[in-house]
């Protein structure tokens, strides 16, 4: 049995990780299952209550899910906050492959030793192959320029039904500082589009996808 579809307005991440719950740590956003396998926190600032999951889906390949929230870090206290996030995304339709991951944040960091970081690991579950790393970060010792808010993987045809996907999450704020951000976007897309499928039905022999 499928777990319920992830509503448009999203949900606090506790009920999804909630065992008694109808989740019981997996949802659907359109056609595709998120499982979620370890949720670690890091600290106490940043816990599953504090965090909402809602569904990104912009009609094309390219859905996912957003974590939104207060990512922030005490700051002068020398500790670190932050998340561990393991999960499983499988492709629900078996006639089509996923065939990029995208990562996003809008992380700021201030003052000398303040750092958001987020590094991504990508693996083919089936054969424990690795299949890249992803890293956005921001740095409060380093101008703006060099920070990176977005990153992305294009694997290319053939494509995987099934990624394990790890997330190391890191905020700390200097003594004097401060770093945060409010929201997280994974994205997949994957091969044949909707878009594809439309087009090729009308003769158009359209092949194209999305490449980063």
């Amino acid at each position: 049995m499928l777990p319920p579809v992830l509503p448009s307005g999203g949900v606090k991440f506790s009920d999804i990780l909630d065992p008694a719950g109808p989740y019981k740590g997996s949802f659907i956003v359109a056609d595709k299952l998120f499982e979620i396998v370890a949720f670690t926190p890091v600290g106490v600032t940043i816990m599953p209550s504090m965090i909402d999951i809602v569904p990104v889906s912009f009609g094309l390949p390219a859905t996912g899910f957003d974590l939104q929230g207060q990512f922030s870090d005490v700051p002068g206290d020398g500790l670190t906050s932050g998340f561990t996030l393991q999960y499983n995304v499988t492709v629900l339709d078996p006639n089509k492959k996923i065939v990029d991951v995208n990562l996003l944040f809008n992380g700021t960091a201030v003052g000398q030793n303040s750092a958001i970081t987020l590094k991504e690991t990508i693996v083919d579950p089936m054969t424990a192959n690795f299949l890249g790393q992803l890293d956005v970060f921001a740095f409060g010792d380093v101008p703006m320029s060099e920070w990176r808010m977005a990153d992305g993987v294009d694997f290319g045809p053939p494509g995987f039904t099934k990624l394990n996907i790890v997330k190391d999450f890191s905020v700390f704020a200097g003594s004097t500082g401060n770093a945060n951000a409010s929201f997280i976007r994974q994205t997949f897309s994957q091969i044949p589009s909707p878009g594809v499928m439309w087009l090729a039905a009308l003769g158009m022999g359209f092949g194209a996808r999305r490449r980063r």
